[in-house]
């Protein structure tokens, strides 16, 4: 829906070549900042806009990364007991005697 968005506009501003090139810019930006690999063309960004697209892919990658919970198990992990992915989230918690129970993740209860 936005690259849509982002065609029409550069269509829009098209008639004036300082417009068009305007519309590419950020419509090139646009890409880079949403991953968008094959239509990003890095070459026309700025050292600021390149450290900025530097950083979100950075955090990007670090928010894949963090599909792990605190005890280890990661999202979609085969179950060793029921042999179905662990796809559901247990929040990490405190038991009544004090203990501490890190989060995991579970494979999801059968349905009768």
């Amino acid at each position: 829906m936005r690259m849509l968005f982002r065609a029409a506009l550069a269509a829009l501003l098209a008639g004036s070549g300082l417009q068009a090139q305007s519309a590419d810019a950020s419509t090139n930006l646009w890409a880079c900042r949403e991953g968008y690999d094959s239509l990003c063309k890095e070459e026309l960004l700025s050292a600021q806009e390149l450290a900025s697209v530097t950083q979100q892919r950075n955090q990007r990658t670090e928010a894949a990364e963090v599909a792990c919970a605190e005890n280890g198990s990661c999202y979609g992990d085969i179950s060793s007991e029921t042999g179905r992915p662990k796809t559901v989230y247990v929040r990490g918690y405190t038991r009544r005697d004090g203990t501490y129970v890190r989060g995991q993740y579970r494979s999801p209860p059968r349905r009768p």
